[in-house]
């Protein structure tokens, strides 16, 4: 199983206009629905997805 870091990682791998790790960019994992809540800046169309 990955870890925060490594999805974030990943993330601004695949797309570096993101942003940066912890400031632009912050994963965590939301243990009720068993998925990564990934929040990014709001200059993005949504600001928050589930990877489940």
């Amino acid at each position: 199983m990955y870890d925060r870091l490594e999805i974030c990682r990943r993330i601004t791998e695949a797309l570096p206009e993101m942003g940066v790790c912890g400031f632009d960019i912050n994963v965590t994992h939301d243990d009720t629905l068993k998925a990564w809540r990934v929040n990014y800046d709001e200059n993005w169309p949504t600001g928050a997805d589930l990877l489940g």
